[in-house]
């Protein structure tokens, strides 16, 4: 089961990633339309890369969707995993915004309206029932 928070919280670093190097291929995209501007037309280097750009812009773009896809999958997978586990509540709450959507605690807190100190206990307390029920299974 630690896999699957495992993974949900590496598939939201990974679109994070994705989105800036996205926003960095824009940018270059950008100055080189700004360059061409200024040069004669059939400057074919400039184009090229233009269009070496553009594709890697059309890659990133199909890498984030299919990446925010899979995250989706993930996070229900998740909330199954919770109730197949029994984990219910504020618990359950606390562990699909952490992993499933990759809140920060100190937003978790405020969309449940506890203090952050009490997050904490209940993202631990429902590790570790989590952590039993996994041991449990994998004794039968």
């Amino acid at each position: 089961m630690k896999e699957v928070l495992a993974v949900c919280t590496e598939l939201k670093q990974r679109i994070d990633r994705e989105k800036e190097r996205l926003r960095m291929l824009r940018e270059m995209a950008d100055a080189i339309t700004i360059e061409l501007d200024g040069l004669p037309r059939g400057d074919q280097y400039a184009s090229s890369r233009v269009e070496r750009i553009a594709a890697a812009i059309i890659d990133a773009e199909n890498l984030i969707f299919q990446l925010i896809r899979i995250k989706a999958e993930c996070t229900l997978e998740l909330n199954e995993a919770l109730g197949a586990a029994g984990v219910e509540g504020a618990a359950r709450q606390v562990l699909l915004y952490r992993y499933g959507l990759c809140m920060p605690f100190n937003e978790i807190a405020r969309r449940l309206n506890f203090k952050a100190r009490r997050i904490f206990q209940i993202h631990s307390a429902a590790l570790k029932h989590f952590s039993s029920i996994a041991v449990a299974l994998q004794l039968r």
